[in-house]
């Protein structure tokens, strides 16, 4: 079996590390640290044929296990541990201000399209976590505001296509996707968008929905 190549590993301190940084400490301290996937938690090791971490035994977490845990700890640490914004844009519908000036428009209709609102994650909540127990749903983590002023908002990591949630109607939760390590790196990076062709989500409110995505927006809960 090829081993399953990755370019993030964990080191001893559960500190997520890439490929060229660990590269860097081996170096500089002339032995290797101990590194172990992020997947399944067995041990790794660098490898500098591969330019990656391979695994010890061919024995080795699926692809898609690894990536949905990377993309859960990379969203996890650059939420809370850098500084720069974290943005996120939503689809709503809106009226365009011309439509009685086309020349196109009879008088009979309102012409209306889908327009992306981008939001900063970090100027709502302040805090991101693991969700505790109690839910009665499956959730990778949560956004909260440190004053309680606001609900939390749960966030889910998907590996394969998004399809609506079944949720209670008082869960506040965005699904984001993600296919592999190139679009992981994104999350925090740029702009996270609801049915973007790289990272993408639904998000879902507790109002009123239109097929499966609220119809109201982060905006209004402020």
């Amino acid at each position: 079996m090829t081993p399953l190549r990755q370019y993030y590993a964990l080191n001893t301190d559960d500190r997520l590390l890439h490929y060229d940084e660990a590269v860097r400490v081996l170096r500089a301290q002339g032995e290797p640290e101990r590194y172990y996937c992020p997947g399944c938690s067995r041990e790794v090791h660098i490898s500098l044929q591969t330019g990656s971490f391979i695994h010890n035994t061919s024995r080795h977490c699926q692809h898609k296990t690894y990536i949905h845990n990377l993309a859960v700890q990379i969203f996890h640490d650059r939420f809370n541990n850098e500084t720069r914004d974290f943005m996120i844009g939503t689809k709503r519908r809106v009226l365009c201000w011309e439509y009685k000036s086309c020349p196109f428009y009879t008088g009979s209709y309102e012409c209306w399209d889908d327009d992306i609102v981008r939001y900063d994650l970090k100027k709502i909540y302040d805090h991101c976590d693991y969700p505790s127990g109690g839910l009665n749903f499956t959730a990778d983590l949560m956004l909260y505001d440190g004053k309680g002023k606001l609900p939390p908002v749960y966030i889910v990591i998907r590996t394969d296509y998004l399809a609506p949630l079944d949720l209670p109607p008082d869960v506040l939760l965005i699904e984001i996707a993600v296919s592999d390590e190139e679009r992981v790196e994104l999350l925090g990076s740029e702009a996270i968008l609801e049915g973007g062709d790289r990272v993408h989500c639904l998000y879902y409110g507790p109002w009123k929905r239109q097929g499966g995505v609220s119809s109201r927006r982060l905006c209004e809960r402020r």
